[in-house]
């Protein structure tokens, strides 16, 4: 129970606080980030306005032919990435924190030519880690997705395959934090002539506090994830 605010603090230095549980009434989410550079993003809260990613804040629109970014002007939806490029230091998320069932859309387009066709930025909609091995073992994810995730970490991608328990490199696990946006495939994206739409379905059995050592990937991506 919580009878005023509750803040989850992050510092370069220190990391990023996870909680895993629901906690009613006011939160203050904090990520930690450095400028320069766009990073993949998402909202630990139910209904953020884009304008705590700052000006200008981009989606990825995979239904689209062909699949493209395009810029945001509203509400940040759970369990969509946002691409960002900050003008300070610090997001800050007020709000009701995200729990239990939550979703994120999968989609591809029909246009078959499309060198980028079937993936899509997603995010992890929780103010914990997110263990994507406990969400690819759900069999109508893996109708849904493909079992590799991709981070861009500090301008070079890392990854993580579900179905072998593979990192690239070696020490990427599969924990996903809070507030970090990540790509998947769809995935009938190689073999449908045709646009879909499914449901990446995420719950509370697939939250953690993550890795005990390390910071959040969105800055030490060696830790990754």
């Amino acid at each position: 129970t919580n009878n005023g605010t509750i803040k989850l603090l992050s510092s370069e230095a220190d990391g990023t606080a996870t909680l895993v549980g629901d906690v009613s009434g006011t939160a203050e989410v904090n990520q930690s980030v450095t400028t320069g550079r766009f990073w993949y993003v998402a909202s630990p809260i139910s209904s953020a306005d884009y304008s705590v990613l700052g000006a200008s804040v981009y989606y990825y629109n995979a239904a689209a032919s062909p699949s493209k970014y395009e810029t945001i002007t509203t509400t940040l939806s759970p369990g969509v990435g946002y691409a960002v490029s900050p003008s300070g230091t610090n997001f800050v998320f007020s709000g009701t924190l995200n729990n239990g069932n939550k979703t994120a859309t999968i989609a591809y387009n029909g246009n078959t030519s499309d060198a980028f066709r079937g993936y899509n930025l997603i995010g992890n909609p929780y103010p914990s880690a997110l263990n994507w091995n406990n969400v690819w073992a759900k069999s109508e994810n893996q109708s849904a997705v493909k079992s590799t995730i991709w981070f861009n970490a500090n301008g070079t991608f890392e990854t993580y395959n579900a179905s072998g328990s593979v990192g690239v490199p070696s020490d990427v696990k599969g924990y996903i934090p809070p507030m970090q946006g990540f790509w998947v495939l769809a995935t009938d994206a190689a073999s449908s002539t045709t646009s879909s739409s499914k449901t990446l379905a995420l719950d509370n059995t697939m939250r953690s506090h993550g890795p005990s050592t390390g910071s959040n990937p969105l800055r030490a991506p060696q830790s990754a994830t």
